[in-house]
């Protein structure tokens, strides 16, 4: 802990340029809520030298893929909240376990610490990575007199030695035409900023659209596809998709083309599907969900109601051409939802 903090304080911005955003990776969840309490109790008992510190805490949620209880989407919600403060710098630590490591995206960090020693080069290389920042520390913690994991480490870097030189002059690999099982590589989808989907990238950009829909905690809405079989002038076999979005994506059902490659006709009906949500809004120029308000907004605009229309603050009233209020739930007066159907 006495190294930990001498580690900190040097990112005090009364005595230091750098402003600190860091993660300090542990192994267990319950190390990551307590370290994580430890450090704004210190926080707060010494404002001078540890008070510029703003800690959170995320950890994984472990939970079978086909169930979802309402304990494990609270936590997500919680992890979702704590990344959302640490990319915004409301909070400029935060102590995490291994659900940082890879496939979330966190700022440019300039202070990764592993609290407990990687054991795997795999480990090892993940938390390193994100250290992005180009004067960025990265600091293990090992108890004096641990050989064993000295030596690990300097085996470690050994190996990033050996890979840097043996990249350092090689060209990139351009697979042959009959190596390309003849995907059509060319097929992608472009966005205004820039940003693109390749045609290996189009299962996870919807799958990943899907798992950010509103939902209730008896199911999780994912896209169905399913397949035809036919055949060209030629005989050959040839193979055609069929996406079924969920029913509140705003995409109902997507065929894609014909291929002569199962897998690759599988990934253009996704891309398609990728190209409906980015033209009716869904996605953004970055391919990623837009907030919830912008989506409730556009909502609301689409069904002609104030924005705000369902909450208690908000009292709408409805007459006839006799001026004679209607009540919702009437024949005379038919409610609107924010719900959409394909």
């Amino acid at each position: 802990m006495k190294r930990l903090l001498e580690l900190l304080s040097n990112y005090n911005p009364q005595t230091s340029s750098k402003k600190l955003c860091g993660v300090i990776f542990v192994k267990l969840r319950n190390e990551c809520h307590i370290l994580s309490q430890w450090l704004n109790e210190v926080a707060k008992f010494d404002e001078k030298k540890f008070g510029f510190l703003k800690v959170g805490y995320a950890v994984g949620v472990a939970s079978a893929p086909d169930r979802v209880t309402s304990l494990v989407k609270q936590n997500m919600k919680k992890q979702e909240k704590v990344l959302s403060q640490f990319r915004g710098a409301e909070l400029n630590l935060v102590i995490a376990t291994s659900v940082l490591e890879e496939g979330i995206d966190v700022p440019h960090c300039n202070l990764v610490c592993r609290y407990n020693p990687a054991t795997t080069y795999r480990d090892y290389v993940q938390s390193k990575g994100r250290a992005r920042d180009p004067e960025a520390d990265y600091v293990l913690f090992c108890e004096e007199g641990d050989k064993n994991t000295k030596e690990r480490i300097n085996y470690f870097r050994e190996v990033d030695e050996r890979l840097k030189a043996m990249c350092k002059d090689r060209g990139l690999y351009r697979a042959k035409e009959d190596e390309c099982y003849n995907e059509p590589t060319s097929e992608v989808l472009i966005s205004k900023s820039g940003a693109r989907i390749t045609l290996n990238m189009s299962i996870d950009v919807v799958h990943n659209f899907c798992a950010k829909l509103p939902s209730d905690s008896f199911g999780q809405l994912r896209p169905v596809d399913e397949y035809d079989i036919g055949a060209d002038m030629l005989s050959n076999k040839l193979f055609q998709y069929t996406v079924q979005m969920p029913i509140n994506s705003g995409v109902g059902k997507v065929v894609g083309p014909w291929n002569s490659k199962r897998m690759t006709a599988k990934k253009l009906a996704y891309l398609e599907v990728c190209r409906e949500l980015y033209e009716k809004g869904r996605i953004n120029d970055n391919f990623v969900p837009p907030k919830l308000e912008k989506l409730l907004k556009s909502y609301y605009e689409q069904l002609g109601l104030p924005i705000g229309y369902g909450d208690e603050k908000v009292e709408v009233v409805v007459v006839d051409e006799k001026n004679v209020k209607l009540i919702p739930g009437t024949r005379r007066r038919r409610q609107k939802y924010i719900k959409e159907i394909h």
